[in-house]
């Protein structure tokens, strides 16, 4: 309230200079430069902004990774080598693959949706979410009241001041 107090005086008291201010103009320059009221504000941002953090709980999430390995050497197997001379017969050798066991270089990715059905924590979390929402825009709405009010306040105090010295110097 000093302060509010103070910012007033200075745009409409002082200096022969100064340029008389309306009550409108006082109270808009004090809410714009009232340091209380610009605090407040960042306060209810933040308090808006957790509501849509409580709401990531019930929200669904994307996970995706992807993975390129490049090894020493490839391992292989080969059973080509294993068959037995009596059973070589029944397989073309040519036809035999050999089974890769590690490659010298491969790439693996995976993409994730995640969407949860039921999320017993969330609730009590976005109610306190939303009650602290409320509750920064009611303090908000009071601190805006006072600063009005202290600028209307200091602007009506300077009007009479200037009134009793005029009525003072008509008296002399």
């Amino acid at each position: 309230a000093v302060v509010t107090a103070s910012l007033a005086l200075l745009l409409i008291g002082g200096e022969a200079q100064a340029q008389a201010l309306s009550l409108a103009q006082v109270v808009t320059e004090t809410e714009k430069n009232n340091l209380d009221l610009q605090l407040i504000e960042e306060q209810t941002f933040q308090a808006k902004n957790q509501v849509g953090t409580a709401w990531t709980l019930l929200s669904p999430k994307v996970q995706a990774n992807a993975n390129y390995t490049i090894n020493k050497q490839a391992i292989e197997l080969n059973f080509a080598d294993s068959i037995p001379e009596e059973f070589a017969d029944f397989f073309d050798a040519d036809s035999v693959e050999p089974t890769v066991i590690q490659a010298k270089r491969y790439a693996d990715m995976n993409v994730s949706v995640i969407q949860p059905i039921f999320s017993p924590e969330s609730l009590p979390l976005l109610r306190g979410a939303y009650t602290m929402r409320d509750a920064a825009y009611a303090q908000e709405a009071d601190i805006r009241l006072q600063v009005r009010a202290g600028a209307a306040q200091a602007y009506y105090g300077l009007a009479v001041a200037r009134e009793a010295v005029e009525i003072t110097r008509q008296a002399h």
